[in-house]
């Protein structure tokens, strides 16, 4: 049986044979494509037990794909104290507006000449 992460061995856990079947059939019932994920021995580096459901089915949140962009002083969307992420690869930046992201929660997008993933 596989020792649940803790570094203190008064909290350490232990998670049965099986266990990690079950919560994918478990979660499969909301969403069968956690059955992908979570199956007996799957090899993971977190414990299987703090895997929740996020409440939406997989890929239902869309993600922004290649956005159109703005030069900085012709942007006039957003307030000048609104929080952005910003992203610097090979010399060209980007901000990536905190409420754009909260809703679509990953980006997909050419910075700097590189493909790039962001996830937030």
């Amino acid at each position: 049986m596989p020792e649940c992460w803790s570094k203190s061995p008064e909290y350490r856990q232990v998670e049965l044979d099986g266990f990690d079947e079950w919560k994918g059939q478990r979660l499969g019932g909301i969403d069968p494509s956690f059955t992908k994920f979570l199956y007996q021995d799957v090899p993971a580096r977190i414990p299987i037990w703090s895997v929740q459901w996020g409440g939406v089915l997989r890929d239902g949140i869309p993600p922004l794909e290649f956005p159109k962009t703005f030069p900085g002083d012709e942007v006039n969307f957003l307030l000048p104290d609104e929080p952005v992420f910003g992203v610097t690869i090979n010399g060209e930046s980007r901000a990536y507006p905190h409420r754009v992201m909260g809703w679509h929660e990953l980006a997909n997008d050419l910075l700097g000449g590189e493909q790039i993933t962001f996830v937030f």
